[in-house]
């Protein structure tokens, strides 16, 4: 990665901002702890589909290429966003909000599928290898938390460390309370929230309501970005 964006700094002025904000997403993406795999084929996307347009520009640059590029540059930036937000955002949270964040990650490949149309290249080949990627990440991060799963069940401190919810034991429970309620299948991150609300109820003797009010809300429901 490092090499490609070394490149475009290098060797391509059309491209130059589109390696900056690449680093950026690139940088972001080291810090990220929970669904790597997709964000990292989110990343890896990136890449081709920056290297396809800068083919293109070499062979014939489109008439109005600042617009163009002016197009390229928003779409990154709202990867790049995405990329900090979830870096910020923590494991626990992330499991909270995963649906949220799967539907982000999804669009952020619709602006890849976008900026590969301002260019007037064709997507066919690029969405096919899209999808399969995309399923093959879902299963490397549903096993990368099974795993993690494993080492939690039998370690409720671990898992008290892993949710850094110290402050706000109650409003975490609350919350994954709420969460468990709204889920109708079993996954590897169910299984996570169920292991750390009895982990935190052993360890604060305490139980959250068995169905909290539809309006309550706690800082950890807050959506990406609110906060």
């Amino acid at each position: 990665m490092e090499d490609f964006i070394n490149s475009l700094v290098t060797v391509t002025t059309y491209l130059h901002p589109a390696a900056i904000v690449l680093k950026v997403i690139w940088d972001e993406y080291s810090k990220i702890q929970i669904n790597r795999a997709k964000l990292g084929d989110l990343l890896d996307r990136c890449k081709r589909v920056i290297g396809a347009i800068d083919q293109e520009l070499s062979r014939r640059p489109p008439l109005d290429v600042k617009k163009s590029i002016d197009q390229l540059l928003r779409h990154l930036r709202f990867i790049e966003q995405l990329m900090r937000s979830l870096a910020e955002l923590g494991f626990f949270k992330s499991l909270l909000q995963r649906e949220d964040i799967a539907g982000r990650i999804v669009h952020g490949h619709q602006r890849l599928t976008d900026c590969l149309t301002i260019f007037q290249i064709t997507a066919a080949v690029d969405l096919r290898e899209y999808q399969r990627s995309l399923d093959r990440a879902r299963i490397a991060d549903q096993d990368a938390l099974t795993i993690q799963l494993g080492v939690l069940e039998s370690n409720g401190n671990e898992v008290l460390k892993k949710l850094n919810v110290f402050q706000n034991q109650m409003e975490a429970m609350m919350a994954i309370q709420n969460s468990l309620l709204r889920r109708t299948e079993e996954s590897p991150e169910e299984r996570v929230l169920q292991v750390g609300l009895a982990s935190l109820q052993a360890h604060t003797g305490k139980k959250p309501p068995k169905r909290p009010p539809e309006w309550a809300i706690t800082a950890y429901d807050v959506e990406i970005g609110e906060s």
